[in-house]
């Protein structure tokens, strides 16, 4: 959101900071592959065209050698574009992301494979958009509407230890609580056997709850409902987080 508010309201990023966002564009395309490719290994499938594990081999090597946010070479390229066209792979395994923990924009990027891997790509602001980039920090971005000066800071990279720095924002006039309803049916990376949605639901709870925010005021935001929508044409029901639900959607 913190992007969408810069791109908005604070003159976006100049063609300089855009390319500094390409090492992580090809990050998210080996991750997302990477993962991918030990859930096939953890639920013994095996490629459509036995072929492929050289290619497969290609792309673990780089994850161990943590090489992931260097450019595609000629032969990268022509490994993921054969991994990504795996039948099996894209039938058998990625409709059964929800069991591990994959990130969404990763299909984004490998859909657009050849334009991001091309000479002189630059990431374009839809690109920036679904980059996922994890953070440890707290991240500030300040501008102007009607006169009107606004500060946001994003915390998301700092879930641990809450209770430790929380405090420090007991000034803030809103708090904007995103959370991302097409999570429903996934498990918290860092808790595996905890729901993702009830995860959001008890951070919600706690903050609105906490004594330095008794006047402060709460926006919620639930995103990602394009691909919540999704999941629920598919077939996936809100009762794998919502025991007690029997309704429809």
């Amino acid at each position: 959101m913190v992007k969408q508010m810069r791109i908005l309201h604070a003159n976006g990023f100049s063609e300089n900071e855009r390319l500094e966002f390409k090492e992580y564009v090809f990050s998210n395309i080996i991750d997302g592959m990477f993962v991918l490719l030990t859930a096939m290994k953890n639920m013994e499938m095996h490629f459509d065209n036995p072929n492929l594990e050289f290619y497969a081999d290609k792309v673990l090597e780089v994850k161990e050698r943590r090489e992931e946010r260097r450019p595609f070479d000629v032969k990268m390229v022509e490994a993921l574009r054969a991994l990504w066209d795996d039948k099996n792979l894209l039938e058998k395994v990625l409709p059964r992301r929800n069991e591990f923990h994959f990130v969404e924009s990763s299909i984004y990027f490998l859909n657009s494979l050849e334009r991001v891997s091309s000479i002189g790509y630059v990431p374009t602001v839809q690109d920036i958009l679904n980059l996922r980039i994890e953070t440890t920090e707290i991240v500030q971005v300040t501008y102007d509407i009607k006169d009107v000066h606004f500060c946001v800071f994003d915390v998301g990279g700092c879930r641990s230890e809450r209770r430790k720095w929380i405090h420090c924002f007991d000034h803030v006039q809103a708090i904007i609580f995103l959370s991302a309803i097409s999570e429903f049916d996934q498990n918290s990376r860092e808790s595996p056997t905890v729901n993702r949605l009830i995860e959001s639901m008890r951070i919600f709870s706690t903050i609105c709850n906490s004594r330095w925010f008794i006047k402060t005021c709460f926006i919620l935001f639930l995103n990602k409902r394009d691909l919540f929508e999704q999941k629920i044409r598919q077939g996936q029901s809100i009762s794998v987080c919502f025991k007690n639900y029997f309704g429809k959607v």
